[in-house]
């Protein structure tokens, strides 16, 4: 998934990164390597529920994957109106991120990239994060149901 390119760009822009800290959420191999790291907070796998509740606490989605086919967690974050960071490789960034409106998308493994990304998040009024927070909403608007039903129905007559 990348988390360790994520980890490392963090520690290079820590010194930079103001009152932000990074969250990572999964059952992964790196919960020893970055429980000890400042401003580095890793938490368990979690139900729906609790992670839309990490969602409202966050001010950022970063998903720096080095191989993607789709990624339906751009469109839930993008949803739920988070600005998103993520690597180009992932197949819904097309259609749910676009750069310098809602977020970020830089090329898979490039690390200065993200780190890149990362600040300029960072360095972001809030009242623009809160314009790419509205934006990641709308494009989240893309796939509902309704549309999809109604795709569906206008083949089939």
């Amino acid at each position: 998934k990348g988390i360790d390119l994520l980890i490392n760009a963090w520690k290079n822009i820590q010194a930079d990164s103001k009152d932000w800290e990074l969250c990572i959420i999964g059952n992964g191999s790196y919960k020893i390597t970055t429980n000890k790291e400042d401003k580095v907070i890793v938490k368990d796998f979690m139900s729906t529920e609790l992670l839309a509740e990490e969602a409202k606490r966050a001010g950022c989605f970063v998903l720096p994957s080095r191989s993607e086919p789709w990624a339906i967690v751009l469109h839930e974050f993008a949803a739920a109106g988070l600005p998103i960071i993520c690597s180009d490789i992932c197949g819904a960034a097309p259609v749910f991120v676009i750069s310098n409106y809602n977020g970020f998308v830089f090329r898979p493994g490039d690390q200065k990239a993200l780190e890149n990304s990362l600040l300029r998040i960072i360095n972001t009024l809030d009242e623009e994060l809160l314009k790419m927070s509205a934006s990641s909403y709308l494009c989240g608007q893309r796939i509902v149901p309704e549309i999809s039903a109604a795709s569906f129905l206008s083949v089939l007559k």
